[in-house]
């Protein structure tokens, strides 16, 4: 019944999902969308995108999606990642005017845990980045311990947000 956000962390194997309150960042749902044993990355990507598109029809109050911009660590992975990268672009245009009024933009996981990290320093590494992400999310909500790593950076990229949109600074987000 409130303004929410979409925030997203695409991966070729387990995207992870989260929608929050946009005024406060209060999680609402998160979940993780898993690559089936056998399914390629194209039937990959056309799953996800139909079973996204269905939770914001049923959800008319999700007005901004966050999508956390492909990090290239392998690649082998590039191709997919690219190609993962435009689902939510590509739904809205698919379904317009319907979904017209949703707002899209591509965050650079640099950024996004570099805030959210604040006012500790953003260690060097992706593994040590994921560590002190998920440390400090599980501080707030023990619960998220049971939770993939992709769903931990999308909710702390949507709370990252959220708290961007409510002070006004939600442009500098967006990369560039």
């Amino acid at each position: 019944t409130e303004s929410a956000i979409m925030s997203i962390d695409g991966s070729t194997t387990n995207t992870g999902v989260a929608i929050l309150r946009e005024k406060d960042g209060a999680m609402f749902y998160t979940c993780a969308f898993t690559r089936e044993k056998g399914e390629t990355p194209v039937q990959y990507k056309v799953r996800l995108k139909r079973q996204v598109h269905d939770i914001l029809v049923r959800n008319m109050l999700i007005s901004k999606i966050y999508y956390e911009e492909p990090f290239v660590g392998y690649a082998t992975a590039a191709p997919n990642l690219f190609m993962l990268r435009t689902f939510i672009e590509e739904m809205i245009v698919e379904n317009e005017p319907q979904f017209d009024y949703l707002h899209h933009a591509e965050v650079n996981n640099k950024r996004w845990k570099k805030l959210f990290l604040a006012p500790d320093k953003c260690p060097t590494g992706t593994e040590a980045e994921k560590a002190a992400v998920r440390a400090k999310l599980e501080t707030f909500l023990p619960f998220m311990k049971e939770r993939t790593q992709d769903e931990v950076d999308a909710t702390c990229l949507g709370f990252v947000a959220c708290t961007s949109l409510n002070n006004g600074t939600d442009g500098d987000l967006e990369s560039k």
